[in-house]
């Protein structure tokens, strides 16, 4: 594995285990926390995507205490604000939405205690995420798109509820209208 891939992985999990010591009502959300929800993961995502409901500001004191640099990103929706956080030669994305999830988890990664949405929600995010002009997609990106069915296909493994995602999907469907 490429090693730059590999430390920004790692970091992926360092910053989120800073992330829910500043505060436990972040909520691990994307690619990264599919796979770890995975008796073996399958693919290795370098982004770090949380919900989180409280004062951002807050998030990112802490990071910065920690060590981390803090710069941001150009955000369209301010249900979404973007980062780049970096330590070292370093360097992730750091998404956060400012939609609450509805039915949370506990799930220890890398030793830390974690909440990270039912996967019933996960698979009606990952599907809403595929109608452009949402939420999920504000335009085309074939990449994402990829890691987006990629993931779905994950989630059918580990026997997703699919009468409960229906209920999570209008959920999430209720969110993107209000925008």
């Amino acid at each position: 594995m490429n090693k730059e891939f590999e430390a920004r992985g790692k970091m992926v999990f360092q910053a989120l285990a800073v992330l829910v010591k500043i505060d436990s009502r972040v909520v691990f959300l994307g690619g990264s926390a599919i796979q770890a929800l995975l008796e073996k993961p399958k693919r290795l995502s370098i982004d770090l995507d949380i919900s989180y409901p409280g004062e951002v500001k807050t998030l990112i004191d802490g990071l910065e205490k920690a060590g981390y640099l803090v710069t941001p990103r150009q955000s369209f929706d301010l249900n979404f604000l973007f980062y780049t956080i970096s330590k070292g030669k370093v360097m992730v994305k750091l998404d956060i939405s400012r939609f609450a999830i509805p039915e949370i988890e506990q799930h220890s990664i890398s030793s830390t205690k974690v909440s990270i949405p039912k996967k019933c929600y996960f698979l009606a995010a990952k599907l809403s995420a595929l109608s452009f002009g949402t939420i999920g997609r504000f335009n085309e990106e074939p990449i994402q798109i990829a890691k987006d069915i990629f993931d779905i296909d994950c989630l059918l493994e580990i026997n997703v509820d699919l009468n409960h995602m229906a209920k999570d999907w209008q959920y999430i469907i209720s969110d993107q209208n209000k925008l």
